[in-house]
């Protein structure tokens, strides 16, 4: 019984987190009164570059 709650556990601590689409991002960012800015960064692990979102 350990066994199996410790499994679960680590399945939902390892679990990724859905990213939201610049679109989703960029309405937040709108909705709470902030600046919304993309940067083109590059992903070492796909070896290309990707857009990247942040509120400021």
């Amino acid at each position: 019984m350990k066994q199996i709650l410790f499994l679960i556990a680590l399945a939902l601590i390892f679990t990724a987190c859905e990213e939201k689409s610049i679109a989703e991002q960029r309405l937040e960012c709108k909705q709470q009164g902030k600046k919304f800015k993309t940067q083109k960064v590059f992903n070492y692990r796909h070896g290309e570059y990707t857009l990247k979102g942040e509120c400021i």
